[in-house]
């Protein structure tokens, strides 16, 4: 099924914020005349015309994503590098991206620097400094899998937004569970804007942007989970699977939609939480929504827990996702359903070598 979302998230931080000058009335060499037939203001047109001056790339990315349907991606970190000025007249996309790659210069330039280069992948145009080329290995084309065929129609997200809180936002506007262990769920995005896309290409965007290249991708019909290379958290944490009453495996088996660090009140929809919460903290709303008590054992309630949403996913899927989040070299963690209770602790000897 392909849904339609318009998502548009602009959390910036007050020292990258830039104010624009008045557009500028000189000719450009280069551009087009725009002709008739153009979309309408209901449409944003994927041609660009704009003119701006004395301000920088990210904002002029913004200002693109807000006046037309270009789809233009920025690595994070270079969002502030200066623009003289630019001029853009019913320009490609394609166009645009190379020119600001071109134009725009960070703030403590290096002597010889030639300014940015520009991938062109499926569906936009990626800019980012010429040593990070191993982002461009990155693909997430076929990778989700038929469940998470969604179309996405516009995301716009400022620079420095966390990457948990992109995750959160795409899975609870389109009713999907996407979910990043800690390590690549801390990266912060670059500043971007979108349109009517497919979602891994957008979430394959939204990765570069934030400087993910080693990822691991886990997509089953639950859910999607991305995960560092050197995460060995295993796919399932549960202990005692063979030793569960009918009773446990029926409760298991339940599906449920689970928002962490709590769920919204009233019409306050999803909440951003700007940091990671601890584990002691979320386990009274984990235990409500997932319908039986939840505890930790002592020493783990330090463990951190980033905003999630796992939509409609099985109790023992949701359990797995949130213990599988903790980087590990080796398996450390799991759960046991103990009881009338589940109990998250660490495995014992026998639990990690077997």
């Amino acid at each position: 099924m392909h849904r339609t979302v318009v998502l548009l998230v602009c959390l910036l931080l007050s020292a990258c914020a830039t104010t624009s000058r008045a557009p500028v009335s000189e000719d450009v060499e280069g551009t087009q005349p725009v002709s008739e037939g153009e979309p309408s203001v209901t449409e944003p047109p994927s041609r660009v015309t704009l003119r701006m001056k004395d301000t920088t790339l990210g904002e002029v990315v913004r200002r693109i994503g807000q006046e037309s349907s270009a789809r233009l991606v920025l690595m994070n970190g270079i969002e502030r590098s200066r623009i003289k000025r630019i001029s853009f007249v019913n320009a490609e996309p394609g166009v645009v991206a190379r020119k600001l790659a071109e134009t725009a210069r960070p703030r403590k330039e290096a002597a010889g620097t030639a300014g940015f280069a520009v991938q062109e992948c499926a569906g936009y145009f990626f800019i980012f400094p010429p040593d990070y080329d191993l982002l461009l290995d990155l693909s997430l084309a076929g990778k989700l899998g038929a469940p998470f065929e969604e179309r996405v129609d516009r995301v716009a997200f400022g620079a420095y937004v966390p990457l948990y809180t992109v995750l959160a936002w795409l899975g609870r506007a389109l009713e999907v569970t996407i979910v990043a262990d800690n390590a690549v769920a801390a990266a912060r995005c670059g500043e971007l804007a979108l349109s009517d896309l497919p979602l891994d290409q957008a979430l394959e965007a939204i990765l570069k942007s934030a400087r993910v290249a080693g990822v691991t991708v886990d997509a089953t019909e639950e859910f999607v989970f991305l995960q560092a290379r050197d995460n060995m958290s295993p796919h399932s944490s549960l202990l005692n699977g063979d030793d569960l009453t009918a009773e446990q495996r029926e409760h298991l088996e339940q599906r449920v939609t689970v928002m962490l660090p709590h769920p919204p009140s009233g019409a306050d929809g999803l909440r951003l939480v700007g940091d990671a919460r601890r584990l002691e903290d979320v386990l009274d709303p984990l235990s409500e929504q997932l319908g039986v008590p939840v505890v930790a054992e002592k020493g783990l309630g330090e463990l951190p827990v980033n905003p999630a949403v796992f939509t409609q996913v099985r109790v023992q899927t949701a359990l797995d996702l949130l213990v599988r989040q903790w980087l590990v070299l080796v398996p450390e963690f799991g759960y046991q359903f103990t009881g009338d209770r589940v109990v998250i602790r660490r495995r014992t000897a026998q639990e990690k070598a077997g």
